[in-house]
């Protein structure tokens, strides 16, 4: 056969170590790093555990499913493993399970404390003089109500919660709530801070 410039010759890879593709959700990527360990199994050895290292956190998710392309690269000792074979990827963290509300949660506020005029000027002479005060950045916050005392006679107590990614309906907070807290998730009216509530029977 006769060969052109720019023709295909031979293809020569390495297989010194092979790469996988991961698809992790936004809500679990902030739990990955940059040269973070990795446990990666191969159907093909299912009795053997390979060591990965996480080499790149793709910076654009997919727009349909929300997922997010890991690269973890895993070396390739004794060129067992072969290209487009399965694996299994396993990502150990010390970090705490991300803590997700509905988004409802956040909507049973009531009226908040007007601030006096005085305090109202005064915000606005500062504004002024400070005229690079907006270029921090802002924390995006919220409040929600945390059911405390008595389980016969329950009342709320309001919290300042930091918000997160928001999907589904869901809003992640990364600090402000623990593992056990009971929240109110819809109210028939707004609540402020020690109301009494009374429990629907689906949360009691």
């Amino acid at each position: 056969n006769l060969l052109f410039a720019g023709n295909e010759v031979v293809k020569l890879g390495d297989f010194s170590q092979v790469k996988v593709i991961v698809l992790i959700s936004e809500l679990e990527i902030g739990k990955v790093r940059i040269n973070q360990s990795v446990d990666v199994r191969f159907d093909t050895f299912p009795d053997q555990k390979f060591m990965g290292t996480v080499r790149r956190i793709s910076p654009v998710a997919d727009p349909v499913g929300r997922l997010i392309p890991v690269e973890v690269v895993v070396p390739n000792l004794g060129n067992k493993l072969g290209s487009g074979q399965l694996a299994r990827v396993q990502f150990s963290s010390k970090q705490e399970r991300q803590i997700a509300i509905a988004e409802t949660a956040l909507d049973v506020a009531g009226r908040t404390t007007q601030a006096p005029k005085d305090a109202k000027k005064q915000s606005k002479t500062d504004n002024k003089s400070s005229p690079n005060s907006n270029d921090k950045s802002k924390i995006k916050t919220g409040t929600v109500f945390v059911i405390t005392g008595d389980p016969k006679e329950p009342k709320v107590m309001a919290r300042k919660v930091t918000l997160g990614v928001r999907r589904d309906g869901k809003v992640v907070i990364p600090s402000g709530l623990k593992e056990g807290d009971r929240i109110v998730v819809r109210s028939g009216g707004k609540l402020q801070d020690g109301d009494a509530v009374k429990l629907s029977v689906l949360s009691q």
